[in-house]
């Protein structure tokens, strides 16, 4: 627990260091890039580095939501049961659809796509 704790406080911190804004741009990454990378042929590095950018946020979002907190005001609930295929496949055509955001950061895209196909039950 307490290392998982600290995988979880190093991601926010990365998070927050990277991206002051949700809608913000001149990130660290930008839709643009991520959707370039997303674009690669299979199995090559820049792939990876796609399907490790959309998981991560997919994680954090995941983490935070046990934990009851938001993540830049959004939550997703992201069924147990969903494979990362899938999260990933959500967060392409996120990117593939809205063109005109992708100036914006691919954290923020992603959180975005993420939060709209699986949003948490209103309290």
């Amino acid at each position: 627990m307490k290392y998982r704790s600290s995988v979880l406080v190093a991601v926010c911190l990365s998070v927050a260091v990277l991206v002051p804004s949700l809608a913000r741009s001149g990130g660290f990454m930008d839709g643009n890039k991520l959707h370039s990378m997303c674009q690669r042929e299979k199995a090559s590095f820049m792939e990876g580095v796609c399907i490790g950018a959309i998981t991560s946020v997919a994680d954090a979002l995941t983490e935070l939501r046990i934990q009851g907190q938001y993540l830049s005001g959004y939550r997703a609930c992201i069924p147990s049961q969903i494979q990362a295929s899938q999260v990933i496949d959500v967060a392409k055509k996120y990117l593939e659809r809205n063109p005109s955001e992708r100036h914006f950061t691919a954290f923020s895209l992603v959180t975005i796509a993420l939060s709209e196909a699986w949003p948490c039950p209103k309290k």
